[in-house]
């Protein structure tokens, strides 16, 4: 059986790890999660790929921006990067809508941009969003 002084140590213990476990500090791989920032760039690194390629690329690389973009608001809703994201994201799905024609892409672009003026009202991008 456990003494009361370690199991107020492991108590404590416990206590002090709850709020870093919800931060995501300790992940089943290791690694910290990408932050906001970071996720930001990926998805613009993404973007330049696709408008420097001399063909406009598959579908499937443009979605895949896409969603690296709409991924960030997912895990980072309160950051300043989310509504840039959402933003982008939509700009994209218009872009590929000019591609591909396809009705659905427009509609998901504009579903993006309400995102934006609904959730970020007070974004400097609401206004832009509403179109």
């Amino acid at each position: 059986m456990m003494s009361a002084r370690k199991l107020h140590t492991l108590l404590i213990f416990i206590a002090a790890c709850l709020p870093l476990m919800a931060a995501g500090v300790f992940e089943a791989s290791g690694k910290a999660p990408p932050s906001a920032q970071f996720l930001l760039a990926k998805g613009d690194q993404c973007r330049k790929a696709l408008s420097s390629s001399g063909d406009r690329g598959s579908r499937e690389k443009w979605l895949g921006c896409i969603n690296l973009y709409a991924d960030l608001p997912r895990r980072y809703p309160d950051s300043e990067e989310a509504p840039v994201a959402l933003f982008r994201a939509a700009r994209l799905q218009m872009k590929l809508f000019e591609i591909a024609g396809k009705p659905s892409d427009l509609d998901d672009a504009a579903g993006l941009f309400r995102r934006i003026t609904n959730e970020y009202p007070a974004h400097r991008l609401a206004d832009d969003a509403q179109y």
